[in-house]
């Protein structure tokens, strides 16, 4: 069963998509991962003779065949254009863009954010241009003839296409038929599952009115269509006229406001919601206000916090009214905790290993996660703090939770107080209209991972400690301090009790972070994993490379059982990847591991590059200077028989 939209774009990964489009298209390799859709599409491209590098766009059909066909499409005449026209205006200044092409992908129209169409002009994409596979590559429009698709960024054959996401609907007739097809366009970073359903959600709107149509009944076309639009919104919609007066209401209005739709027809919004703020903007000025939480908005049925975006509604160049959307902010920021990376993935599966003392620290680990106390983690960079956290989240009551890992050490010092507990409205200069909310608000629930708390500005540790003890958090410039459930994992490679002594940390928010704590030991100090971490990052960087490789020499075993490993796991997953990808047999040997290593291992000569068998000479013959000739010595340092030892020398 395919996962989800929204689960599969959360999980999309830009930079694995492009090595998976590298792949193909470079070496003629198909990774593991590929959506089927995708690779199929690339496949057909490529035998095809489509080049995925194309320069130039191929140019667009003739005004005059766009306009032919237009006319032609008497349906779309009638309806389709001012369906598309009505959501132009809700994408404009949005960074998204809509075509309508014809059942052949020829776009007919476009609306949309402005900027955004014009970048796509200057590629050669706007009306005439034909979106089959044959002429664009892989794209939405050339996958939805049968159904619904979304491309995102490398996953495009097209290079020219890579920063962009696209989504395509298609549009039946009354028949059942494909007919024609609206097509979204945007950045990757500004795409989501929301992006799919706002197109299907017009589409069938289309569909819709399509079979209105055929009964020639034009106001009821638009009565049912505002009917489906304003009914079929999972938020509180409320629609005003120019003096804002509340004209109608859907029944998600009462579910989440209190609101009697009946009883609040005709009524001043200002006295339905006091205190709504941006409404008069929206009206007045004509000013779209897009996703703006409010605090403690007044309800019937208490204070309570919104998301809300206000959308004039114009005829010609003047504002007749708008439409109010308001979403409850917790839905939001679950939402934006599903698109973001604020999950866990990894468990104590995660943690490769059978050193007795990692096994008791996972002991420990996994006793402390059925809890709710907070928990530090230290140890050197590189032993798997991270892992640790995900795995505590993930084995606690709060799975499937906001998990969100912040570093403390990466934001600069004057960010890290708006990260972490967000700002209000005007809280500083370019702060966003509407304030924005923080990471304890999105991690609400679950857990928050505070990596390098070593590195926290004493004024903020005042903060956190402040959240800590009273259980709420306030935004920077908000005196509204909202209630919140959030699990607190630490971790650091410095000496917090150096730093309390130091007075660069504060002795009270130790203890408060200390309440368990998990001790990870270096790699040095478990060696005796090295050949379970070996096997594990073989595996996993020959499935990403495609590759089958299984092992390595004796030689190169010997040598990061000798090494100390000052980056520890992190390192040796990095010098496993390195010689996955260097070598050509199913072995890595000494000549794909970096010069460091080997020099810090047995102070030979080493060069980049260096022919192996003139690296193990060389080596030899100084092992033998240093053991005055001894070739038994020299043989069990490097960890290989008499026999070879001799016929490395050519003695044999």
């Amino acid at each position: 069963m395919s996962s989800p939209p929204y689960l599969a774009i959360s999980r999309f990964n830009p930079e694995k998509a492009h090595r998976n489009w590298t792949s193909f298209c470079r070496d003629g390799i198909l990774p593991e991962g590929v959506r089927p859709e995708i690779a199929a599409s690339w496949v057909r491209c490529q035998e095809a003779g489509l080049n995925p590098y194309m320069e130039s766009l191929p140019a667009p059909r003739p005004a005059a065949r766009v306009d032919q066909v237009s006319r032609s499409l008497n349906e779309y005449s009638r309806m389709g254009v001012p369906l598309l026209e009505i959501l132009g205006r809700v994408l404009q200044d949005s960074g998204m863009v809509v075509y309508f092409a014809d059942r052949d992908l020829m776009i007919i129209k476009k609306h949309g954010d402005s900027r955004v169409l014009e970048q796509l002009a200057a590629m050669g994409v706007g009306p005439g241009s034909v979106l089959s596979e044959a002429v664009l590559g892989t794209n939405a429009g050339a996958l939805s003839t049968g159904q619904k698709a979304w491309v995102m960024g490398a996953e495009h054959y097209l290079k020219r296409l890579h920063g962009y996401a696209t989504a395509a609907v298609p549009i039946l007739d009354t028949k059942g038929q494909f007919f024609a097809s609206m097509i979204l366009v945007t950045t990757v970073e500004r795409f989501s599952f929301l992006s799919i359903g706002l197109l299907e959600y017009f589409v069938r709107a289309a569909e819709a009115v399509f079979e209105l149509e055929e009964k020639s009944k034009e106001r009821l076309i638009l009565s049912e269509f505002l009917s489906l639009a304003v009914e079929q919104y999972s938020h509180a919609v409320l629609s005003l006229n120019r003096n804002g007066q509340v004209i109608q209401v859907n029944h998600q209005t009462q579910a989440l406001l209190g609101l009697n739709p009946e009883g609040v027809a005709g009524s001043p919004i200002d006295q339905v919601l006091p205190g709504l703020p941006f409404v008069r903007d929206c009206l007045e000025k004509g000013e779209t206000i897009m996703s703006q939480e409010v605090r403690g908005l007044v309800t019937p049925r208490g204070r309570e916090d919104f998301t809300i975006t206000c959308q004039p509604t114009r005829k010609g160049d003047a504002v007749i009214g708008a439409m109010v959307i308001l979403q409850e902010a917790k839905s939001v920021h679950k939402l934006v905790n599903r698109m973001t990376s604020s999950h866990a993935r990894l468990t104590f599966d995660d943690l490769v290993g059978e050193n007795p003392g990692l096994r008791e620290t996972k002991k420990v680990a996994l006793a402390a996660a059925g809890g709710n106390s907070n928990i530090l983690l230290l140890g050197e960079s590189g032993t798997g703090k991270e892992i640790f956290a995900q795995a505590i989240h993930n084995a606690s009551p709060r799975a499937g939770q906001p998990f969100i890992s912040i570093n403390c050490a990466a934001l600069p010092r004057e960010l890290i107080g708006s990260e972490l507990f967000g700002y209000s409205d005007g809280a500083f200069t370019g702060a966003s209209k509407g304030g924005s909310p923080g990471k304890f608000e999105l991690a609400n629930g679950g857990t928050i991972f505070l990596d390098e708390i070593g590195e926290m500005p004493l004024d903020m540790q005042a903060v956190l400690l402040r959240v800590l003890e009273e259980k709420r958090v306030a935004r920077l410039g908000s005196r509204y301090a909202l209630p919140i459930d959030v699990r607190i994992l630490s971790a650091t490679n410095k000496d917090l009790r150096a730093a309390v002594t130091a007075q660069r940390f504060r002795l009270d928010l130790y203890y408060r972070l200390n309440v368990i704590r998990l001790e990870l030991a270096p790699l040095r100090e478990r060696k005796d994993d090295i050949p379970l971490l070996v096997q594990h990052f073989l595996k996993k960087h020959s499935r990403a490379l495609n590759k089958q490789v299984t092992g390595t020499t004796d030689e190169v075993m010997a040598l990061l059982l000798r090494y100390e490993w000052p980056g520890n796991v992190r390192e040796l997953g990095n010098v496993v990847e390195r010689g996955v990808t260097l070598t050509t047999t199913s072995q890595i040997e000494v000549a794909h591991l970096p010069c460091e290593l080997i020099q810090a291992s047995h102070a030979g000569p080493c060069t980049e590059g260096m022919a192996l068998e003139q690296y193990e000479l060389e080596l030899i013959q100084q092992l033998l200077r240093t053991h005055n000739g001894n070739k038994s010595l020299v043989a069990k340092q490097l960890g290989i028989s008499r026999t070879t030892l001799y016929r490395k020398l050519g003695l044999l």
